[in-house]
């Protein structure tokens, strides 16, 4: 796997969303903290694990065996739980410790779900609940959803609800859309956020730049992101990467409220960088 982990995410997307492996992406975004991790061998795990599966889980079962039977391989014999211990652990959300660890928060351990069952036929898609993630078994006819954080425990629309006034201590309203399958480029987007968080948290700045570039390659047209970039690198001392999503930031809001102070900054930006020269 060679470049940055946003080259190497933006490549991944140049193939149509159903055809991207989400454990590739996320292992794009461990090199973030693990600059020498190879994907091949993640994706190699995952391979010998479909070939233990597709005895039991083939398109010829019924949903309900299939999903018993990833149940088993991936809880009972593998081991895989949510970290409810440690939920904020950055190691969460690295595909190679979640893979060595065998825990997760509840985007990591979906996503490796997913890709799992993906590989012996079966239609699993991710769905991004207000303050979860989830998997939905969707084949045309019927839904299920699987909550691989809580042991891959089965819920309905309302079971799902009811967990949700749980996590956030009140009363959740739940539309459609929420229950929707969401591409996979969003799933990833949602990974990056969580890591952006757990560096700002931790004021690693320069981990935060690369999720942030990983982020603008995946959605280039936010301009709160660039601004945000923007001040990290002058956080960093890297004033012309500063100055160029300022620049972007403008073009992108120019009419934002705080459209005159990024001006002001920009000014005093290439001021500094006249002295210099």
């Amino acid at each position: 796997m060679n470049g940055s982990p946003a080259t190497t995410l933006s490549k991944l997307f140049e193939r149509p969303d159903p055809l991207v492996d989400m454990v590739q992406a996320a292992a794009a975004l461990a090199r973030i903290e693990y600059p020498d991790l190879q994907a091949e061998p993640c994706l190699d795990l995952l391979d010998e694990w479909a070939q233990r599966l597709s005895s039991e889980a083939s398109p010829h079962e019924s949903p309900e065996a299939s999903i018993e039977a990833l149940n088993r391989l991936f809880f009972d014999q593998l081991g895989f739980r949510g970290n409810e211990q440690d939920y904020y652990d950055p190691r969460n959300s690295f595909i190679n410790d979640v893979l060595e660890r065998r825990t997760g928060i509840p985007i990591s351990l979906s996503a490796l779900y997913i890709e799992l069952g993906r590989r012996v036929g079966m239609p699993l898609f991710g769905v991004g609940l207000p303050a979860h993630f989830m998997v939905k078994y969707a084949d045309g006819e019927r839904e299920i959803f699987i909550d691989p954080f809580y042991g891959g425990e089965i819920r309905d629309r309302a079971g799902c609800g009811s967990l949700l006034n749980r996590i956030l201590g009140k009363p959740a309203t739940l539309r459609d859309e929420h229950f929707a399958a969401i591409e996979k480029r969003m799933i990833v987007l949602r990974m990056c956020n969580n890591l952006r968080t757990i560096y700002l948290r931790r004021r690693c700045y320069r981990q935060a730049v690369l999720v942030l570039d990983a982020i603008l390659c995946l959605a280039p047209d936010c301009p709160e992101d660039r601004r945000q970039r923007a001040r990290l690198n002058w956080e960093l001392g890297r004033r012309k990467e500063a100055l160029a999503d300022l620049e972007a930031y403008l073009r992108i809001r120019p009419n934002a409220a705080d459209s005159e102070r990024m001006r002001d900054w920009s000014r005093a930006i290439r001021a500094q960088s006249a002295l210099r020269n």
